[in-house]
């Protein structure tokens, strides 16, 4: 079928001796939300076998646009090579993604690493995040005497929340 064929073309990027930056670059634009699970895990896997810097540059650069599942899996990627940690925290400093986008395993990893001068950037940067969301927290405290509206609330999931969730099997 068509998309076998795809995918096996994609599973190939990357692997020649000449073309890999711009085979990295197409594997890069195939971490959308446009294109099916399949492709963007072997565009993943595919980046993942890459060396430098500019591999963790790839994985930041739509970092906002990316589901939580890529998410997730482009920090299984990023943490295997310090270097790739670096550009992470450097991405995180620039604003390009928040604290909050790393969960607390990869936190830890961050916050007990070998390199001194990577657990101090971490242990700043996740002391700014901790103290932003004490200050959400309290924010919204009040909100749990409100009276809710189910039709209003159904409205707003649609609008932020069904790209990447279900609810009763919508």
């Amino acid at each position: 079928t068509e998309s076998a064929e795809r995918l096996a073309a994609v599973r190939v990027l990357g692997r020649g001796v000449s073309g890999q930056e711009e085979d990295f670059d197409r594997l890069g634009g195939l971490l959308t939300p446009q294109q099916p699970v399949a492709i963007q895990q072997a565009a993943l896997t595919g980046l993942k076998r890459g060396r430098g810097a500019r591999i963790a540059e790839i994985f930041l650069k739509d970092w906002r646009r990316h589901s939580p599942s890529l998410r997730e899996a482009s920090l299984d990627v990023l943490f295997s090579r310090p270097e790739w940690m670096q550009k992470l925290l450097a991405a995180i400093e620039a604003d390009q993604l928040s604290a909050r986008d790393v969960g607390v395993t990869y936190r830890q990893r961050l916050l007990l690493h070998t390199d001194a001068s990577m657990r101090d950037r971490a242990k700043r940067l996740f002391a700014a995040a901790q103290s932003d969301r004490e200050a959400v927290v309290a924010a919204y405290e009040s909100v749990g005497r409100l009276n809710g509206n189910a039709a209003h609330g159904a409205e707003l999931f649609q609008q932020h929340c069904a790209v990447c969730h279900r609810v009763q099997a919508q």
